[in-house]
């Protein structure tokens, strides 16, 4: 046992390797890279094609979406989701051009403040 929480003796919170030592650095650069191509990011809408992830996936059109009242019209475009910009960044930064038609259909029920139970296969973008 090395003690000190584990890190090997070293103490503190742990740092994947090549971490600067600067985490508000990279914070700052993901910021910044993402207000600089903002503009021309978020507008991507997902292939209506079946064939997003493993050939065979639900696509926009095939989605099923019903409950009481009235259902929220999908996010087609990250910019039609209205995020708060540090979640937009960190999206951007992730390379997503678009949502997935889970993340589509669900977002704005659960933005609404309804509950809502999503079903979809994996890799579908259910934890993003």
């Amino acid at each position: 046992y090395g003690g000190g929480g584990g890190g090997g003796g070293r103490g503190g919170a742990y740092r994947p390797p090549g971490a600067d030592n600067d985490a508000g650095s990279s914070i700052r650069d993901i910021m910044n890279e993402y207000e600089s191509k903002a503009s021309e990011w978020g507008n991507s809408m997902p292939a209506l094609t079946g064939k997003e992830i493993g050939g065979n996936e639900t696509d926009l059109t095939e989605a099923k979406v019903w409950g009481d009242g009235q259902v929220p019209p999908p996010f087609t475009t990250f910019n039609s989701c209205e995020f708060p910009k540090p979640i937009m960044a960190s999206i951007f930064s992730l390379g997503f051009a678009a949502p997935t038609p889970i993340q589509a259909y669900c977002w704005p029920v659960a933005s609404s403040g309804r509950d809502l139970i999503g079903i979809a296969k994996t890799g579908s973008g259910k934890t993003l």
